[in-house]
């Protein structure tokens, strides 16, 4: 599971922007603990390094199931179009 993948588990929150500002700055505001969540997450693995804070990022999947999860064609065909050259010869 990619980064971007978990992220997109918790971002997924277009309500969050309409509006006018004040009603876009008081929704962020009540939501302000969902998104603060995985971003404390990520912050932790990224200091910690550890299983055990990974095991938390990835809840409720476990670490043998990452990699073998189907992926649709539409979501795979996006990946490659949005892949740069430079990130697939990195890749390599």
């Amino acid at each position: 599971m990619e980064v971007l993948e978990v992220l997109d588990r918790f971002f997924t929150a277009p309500y969050l922007a309409s509006g006018n500002p004040r009603q876009i700055a008081e929704a962020m505001y009540r939501e302000l603990d969902e998104i603060k969540h995985p971003v404390v997450l990520m912050r932790n693995w990224l200091e910690r390094g550890d299983a055990e804070s990974f095991r938390e990022l990835i809840k409720p999947k476990s670490i043998k199931d990452l990699g073998h999860e189907p992926a649709e064609a539409s979501q795979v065909e996006n990946e490659l179009k949005d892949l740069l050259l430079e990130e697939f010869l990195q890749m390599l």
